[in-house]
């Protein structure tokens, strides 16, 4: 129906996320077609800050609250891989939230 190839990605890899959008890229700056990326993901705290998606999906959001974030998944395998300690891991959102909070004071 639709003539433009559908990559899908686990949106709990970031890696493979940002690979699969380099090739879409350039398929479409080659081909000058459209691609469509099928990021697999959830919404942790659901669609907005007045959502409460445990009313209407509980059991979804159950497992989703079990499920660890992108970021600790991301940050373990770096720890295995050698490529971090947990404590540089852990300095790193550190620092990115103390950049965060300087923003917002500001």
């Amino acid at each position: 129906m639709i003539m433009s190839p559908i990559f899908h990605v686990n949106g709990d890899d970031p890696e493979a996320v940002v690979h699969v959008a380099r090739i879409a890229t350039e398929f479409r700056q080659r081909f000058k077609k459209d691609v469509i990326i099928d990021m697999m993901c959830y919404r942790r705290h659901g669609h907005n800050e007045s959502d409460e998606p445990g009313f209407t999906q509980p059991q979804m959001y159950r497992a989703i609250a079990k499920h660890p974030t992108t970021r600790a998944i991301y940050a373990d395998r770096l720890v295995a891989a050698g490529a971090l300690s947990a404590e540089e891991a852990e300095a790193v959102v550190a620092d990115f939230q103390a950049h965060l909070e300087t923003q917002f004071e500001a």
